[in-house]
């Protein structure tokens, strides 16, 4: 598995960036091959940076860049729902 597939998981799983890739380092500290080299290495332990870009692509990809046309549309859902709510108790 990829390291991109397994923090995208993560995310999924409701990690936040930094959660993610703490639980991704205790992840490689229990392993018998540990060595204090591999937290440091880029290729086994990704960067706080790349974390964050893979988390902005997995964020737009599962809910939308969160802005413009995609944040208009969550707006009007969200109204359009309330309006059904209010129908339903009778405020309408």
């Amino acid at each position: 598995m990829s390291f991109v597939c397994a923090i995208s998981g993560y995310f999924a799983a409701g990690m936040g960036i930094t959660e993610a890739i703490k639980f991704h380092e205790s992840k490689l500290e229990l392993d018998d091959k540990f060595s204090e080299s591999l937290l440091a290495d880029g290729r086994v332990n990704p960067k706080y940076r790349t974390v964050l870009q893979w988390h902005t692509s997995w964020r737009a990809d599962h809910f939308g860049h969160g802005s413009g046309t995609d944040m208009l549309a969550v707006r009007n859902v969200l109204h359009f729902i309330r309006l059904i709510e209010a129908s339903n108790r009778g405020g309408m």
